[in-house]
């Protein structure tokens, strides 16, 4: 169990007393909090009663409020191990540069939860990165799996989807469900070809400019014409044509 065990041997004048109230310390045995006098030895270690009692004395920690948790608690008596720097999984939302369609493909980062598999989250590279089982700032590497894919983005519409269905056969191995639960569409983010009009398009971006030059994300729509408009389909009255990055 972490924390500065008491000296065999201290002067008296060298332990300080306290008295806490709450919010501040818990028993290392128990991971409960702890209210009352305390006495701390010069080494830092904190024990409950304001001075040692071989009787009643226990060791003292600082109070980590998430082991407050009872499943946090049997965790860590467990394994021994603390993990409240750890931080939570958050997605990302993939955005798409012209720079990426001219490689022909983007590089998607997911991180899975291992006892809850349909839990998949789409991660930046930072989150991709700071996965560990050092109690370090990130998803704990004890809780969370990880892996990556190449996505081919541009190409014929058959060959595009064959190159994904096999990258996520392949993922599926390490993030088993990836491919029933996040990665669905085998032309995601591409860059399709006009064969004629279509509705209900999205792009992430690097493919469509709007009139006043900014790079565009969102729903999109071609019409008859060939031309790309905003929205998912075409609404009369309302033209906010799109332009294709060059």
């Amino acid at each position: 169990m972490p924390g500065l065990k008491r000296p065999y041997v201290t002067s008296p004048e060298n332990i300080k007393v306290g008295t806490t109230t709450g919010g501040e310390l818990m028993y290392a045995d128990t991971l409960q909090e702890y209210f009352g006098e305390y006495h701390v030895y010069p080494n830092n270690a904190f024990y409950s009663d304001p001075e040692f009692n071989p009787k009643t004395s226990r060791e003292l920690l600082p109070l980590i409020k998430p082991l407050q948790n009872p499943q946090c608690q049997i965790y860590l008596q467990l394994s021994k191990k603390l993990f409240s720097q750890h931080t939570p999984v958050t997605n990302h939302f993939v955005t798409v540069t012209p720079e990426d369609y001219k490689n022909g493909y983007i590089t998607r980062f997911f991180i899975q939860k291992i006892n809850e598999p349909f839990k998949i989250y789409e991660v930046d590279t930072p989150m991709f990165k700071s996965l560990n089982t050092a109690n370090q700032p990130g998803p704990n590497g004890r809780l969370y799996r990880r892996d990556l894919i190449q996505w081919t983005i541009v190409g014929d519409i058959n060959t595009l989807r064959a190159k994904n269905s096999l990258a996520v056969q392949t993922l599926e191995r390490t993030l088993p469900g990836i491919g029933t639960y996040v990665l669905t569409d085998l032309t995601e983010f591409a860059k399709i070809t006009y064969t004629g009009a279509q509705e209900n398009l999205f792009t992430a971006g690097g493919l469509y400019l709007d009139s006043a030059g900014n790079n565009y994300i969102g729903a999109y729509h071609i019409r008859a014409t060939g031309e790309v408009y905003q929205g998912p389909k075409e609404i009369s009255g309302i033209n906010r044509q799109l332009f294709p990055v060059k």
